[in-house]
């Protein structure tokens, strides 16, 4: 059976950065393979275009330029945060990731969005975060296995 949009697939991948490292892979990770929904998003779009009409068995190697995998680095996504909204006794160092809840001013009722930060700078005043994926505006290289498609 190919893989067609709204095809639950699994996978086993590998991301390597533009010199061949490797930064991520499903057999590193506790949860095995990669399960995902495809054309939900939840992969580049580039790799869902990829592995359209694959199945089981194929192999996949996808190159994506600088930005095209999780975006170009944006200056907007630097924000400062007070250290009044932050926990008195929280010890923070810069390169330290943070998980945020933000919450929906509009909704307060809805779920809070969940986003991961990285701390660029602590002073008195705050804190600086990047809210940028850690691979904006980076070339990447994902080598798939497809191992099932539902």
């Amino acid at each position: 059976m190919p893989i067609e949009k709204g095809s639950t697939v699994n996978i086993e991948f590998e991301l390597r950065d533009a010199d061949g490292e490797l930064i991520e892979s499903s057999h590193d990770d506790d949860g095995g393979p990669l399960r995902f929904l495809h054309g939900s998003g939840e992969l580049p779009e580039k790799v869902e275009t990829a592995l359209l009409g694959k199945e089981v068995g194929d192999e996949v190697i996808v190159d994506c330029e600088a930005g095209e995998a999780f975006g170009p680095y944006d200056p907007e996504g630097l924000v400062s945060v007070p250290r009044t909204d932050l926990p008195e006794d929280a010890e923070i160092v810069p390169g330290d990731w943070l998980t945020l809840g933000i919450e929906d001013e509009e909704d307060p009722d809805s779920s809070p969005e969940i986003l991961e930060a990285r701390v660029v700078e602590v002073s008195p005043e705050g804190l600086v975060l990047d809210l940028n994926h850690p691979l904006a505006q980076e070339a990447v290289q994902f080598r798939i296995k497809v191992l099932g498609v539902e």
